[in-house]
C-alpha cells in the first residue's frame, strides 16, 4: 500500500483607497485543499488507486475601513439612521460621467461567495493474458453558496454631472430593510458530475 496526502492553505487580504479617498475598500480571499490518494498493489497482475479532494475558495467583502468621518454622518442617508447612498450614473455601476463613483458604506457580508469542489477518483489496472485492462470512475460536486444583501443605504442614479450638481436624480432606489439583510438565507447552486471509462489494450502477438 502507498498513501499520500497534501494541504494548501491561502488567507489573503487585498484593500485599496477608493477614487474619493473616502473608505479604504477590500476583500478577504480565503482558500484551502486538501488531496489524499490510496494506492493497493493485490496481486502483480491488479492494482487499484483511489484519490480524494476537496478544495474551497472565496471572496468575502467585510466592513471597510472609513478614512473620511463625514461617511458615517446620517445627514446624508436616504431615511433615519442611514448614511449616505451610493450614486452612480444610469446604468448601474457605471458612474456619472466626469465624476468619480461614489460608494456608499456596506455592512459586513454584504457579497460573499464561496466555491466547494468535491473529488473522488478511482483507477484500476488489471493484466489477463494479452489484454491489460484500465478501468474506474469519478464523482465531482460543485457547490456555490453566496450571500448578496444589496444596497442597504440605497442607491441614486444621475444622467449626467449638470444633474448630479443640481440633484435631479434619474433614478432613486431605496434602501434594503436592515432586518432583512440580517436574516438573509445564502443562496446555494449545486452541480454533480459522474464519469466511468473502460480501456482494452490487447496485444496481439
Amino acid at each position: 500500500d502507498t498513501i499520500n496526502s497534501s494541504y494548501y492553505y491561502d488567507h489573503s487580504q487585498w484593500a485599496r483607497p477608493d477614487a474619493l479617498n473616502n473608505q479604504l475598500q477590500g476583500f478577504v480571499l480565503p482558500r484551502w485543499a486538501l488531496s489524499a490518494e490510496e494506492t493497493h498493489v493485490f496481486s502483480t497482475a491488479f492494482v487499484n488507486s483511489v484519490r480524494f479532494g476537496y478544495n474551497t475558495s472565496g471572496v468575502e467583502n467585510p466592513s471597510v475601513t472609513v478614512l473620511n468621518q463625514k461617511m458615517l454622518d446620517h445627514s446624508f442617508g436616504m431615511a433615519p439612521n442611514l448614511i449616505a447612498p451610493q450614486i452612480s450614473g444610469v446604468s448601474a455601476g457605471g458612474g456619472v460621467s466626469g465624476l468619480s463613483q461614489f460608494r456608499s458604506l456596506q455592512p459586513s457580508g454584504s457579497q460573499n461567495l464561496a466555491v466547494h469542489m468535491y473529488e473522488v477518483f478511482d483507477d484500476a489496472a488489471y493484466t489477463v493474458g494479452n489484454h491489460n485492462l484500465k478501468f474506474g470512475g469519478e464523482f465531482l460536486r460543485d457547490t456555490v453558496d453566496s450571500v448578496l444583501t444589496g444596497q442597504v443605504n440605497g442607491t441614486v442614479s444621475f444622467s449626467d454631472l449638470p444633474s448630479f450638481l443640481e440633484n435631479i436624480p434619474f433614478k432613486v432606489q431605496g434602501p434594503t430593510d436592515s432586518s432583512f439583510v440580517k436574516g438573509i438565507t445564502p443562496h446555494t447552486m449545486s452541480a454533480k458530475i459522474f464519469g466511468v471509462y473502460f480501456q482494452d489494450d490487447w496485444k496481439v502477438l
